[in-house]
């Protein structure tokens, strides 16, 4: 009875996890309305893009700030009140947002919220994961983790679109859906982070061949491999919306929502395939990601229909739901219940969130400045910058397979 009592409870700790991946990138509700906000407070793209981006200049001190107080409460701060509070503040942002956004320094104040929650609830999550599954579990988990991340993305990408066309906060409404995942996380999120009593004696089979709770450089490597894959990734979506309506006029803020659902698709379908292509590929799959983002980024350059723009935002998509997934399930191999909170903080905020941050700061003003305003320029520069990773990350990747450096090639 007891050990279905906890098959139970893993099914609903796994469903609730990726319940909250859905929410995980609530940004995209906000993108298809980059150009509204131009026109609502007279600004220029790259200044909104930057506005835009302060959740992540936020979230990795937040999820730094997080693994020191629950490092230091040593297990009397129970994960799952971090993510639920982390929750609650991408819903006070939403409040926030809808009734005081009369001035443009208000996305920088909501923007601070949203990216305190973000760095809370999403290392937070992955760390939980982490603690309470075993190694092949985590791999399945972490395909169908992104999986969840792009249905979510879909959904906001449509909704924030659409509610674009009403009203230009319209994206922030969606955050909303905070509500019922919080509830979710009160009822089956655990107080201890360790419900398998395998994982247990994993842990102390680890603590005996090998001191996982001291931080591994190999989780540094592959952080540096999720900054550059969001900072070049970061390109695409936040510039959809000015490229489809203003540089090639094929469409509205609408079209942008389903652009984005349609990437966000992309993500979702490789995200399903993943756990089989990892098992084969390894880490591999972060050059291969680069690839597709490559091929992503030179078909959108090159766009001149709607139909293009869906093929080349479906690849990008694809590259995410390869490239974190696959960095994170190779960082779990060195961490344990005492690290992986920090660990996670690097992978799942700090990289990608100073990547997506710097990102419009770095390539906006380079590519303008090299190519003029255009956009389809900005991407094939990037189809560029991406290959040249590609080739870099698979010499590599083969140095730390021949030099024994890398895990789960067994």
């Amino acid at each position: 009875m007891k050990t279905q009592t906890n098959q139970t409870n893993l099914k609903m700790l796994k469903l609730t996890i990726l319940v909250i991946a859905m929410f995980q990138m609530p940004s995209l509700a906000i993108s298809p309305a980059i150009s509204k906000i131009m026109s609502q407070f007279g600004r220029e793209l790259a200044t909104v893009q930057t506005a835009l981006q302060i959740p992540n200049l936020v979230s990795p001190f937040a999820a730094i700030l997080a693994s020191i107080i629950v490092a230091k409460a040593k297990g009397k701060l129970p994960k799952k009140y971090v993510i639920i509070f982390g929750l609650g503040c991408i819903v006070v942002a939403a409040t926030g947002i809808v009734l005081f956004s009369n001035q443009f320094w208000t996305l920088y104040l909501w923007g601070a919220f949203i990216g305190i929650a973000i760095g809370l609830f999403i290392p937070t999550t992955a760390s939980l994961m982490m603690d309470s599954f075993d190694e092949d579990a985590v791999r399945v988990i972490s395909g169908q983790q992104t999986s969840f991340i792009n249905i979510g993305g879909i959904i906001m990408s449509i909704l924030g679109g659409l509610l674009a066309d009403v009203i230009w906060f319209g994206g922030y409404l969606t955050f909303y859906f905070g509500v019922p995942i919080i509830v979710l996380c009160v009822l089956y999120l655990p107080v201890k982070a360790r419900i398998e009593e395998a994982a247990a004696e994993q842990t102390s089979t680890d603590a005996a061949t090998e001191d996982k709770s001291k931080f591994n450089w190999n989780v540094a490597f592959y952080g540096f491999c999720i900054f550059f894959f969001m900072m070049c990734s970061n390109v695409s979506g936040p510039n959809l919306s000015v490229y489809v309506i203003d540089q090639l006029k094929i469409g509205t803020a609408g079209t942008t929502g389903y652009i984005s659902a349609v990437q966000m698709l992309g993500g979702a379908c490789s995200g399903m395939v993943f756990s089989k292509l990892s098992a084969k590929l390894r880490d591999y799959m972060v050059p291969l990601a680069f690839l597709t983002l490559c091929i992503g980024f030179t078909v959108l350059g090159t766009a001149n229909s709607l139909v293009m723009i869906f093929i080349g935002a479906f690849l990008t998509g694809s590259a995410m739901s390869m490239c974190m997934p696959q960095c994170m399930f190779s960082i779990s191999l060195y961490v344990n219940e005492n690290s992986s909170t920090f660990a996670n903080a690097i992978s799942s905020s700090i990289a990608p969130s100073l990547g997506g941050f710097l990102s419009p700061v770095i390539f906006t003003p380079l590519t303008t400045a090299l190519f003029g305003e255009a956009v389809s320029s900005r991407y094939l520069f990037l189809s560029g910058v991406t290959l040249v990773l590609c080739i870099l990350l698979v010499v590599i990747m083969t140095a730390r397979k021949k030099g024994g450096k890398a895990k789960g090639w067994g």
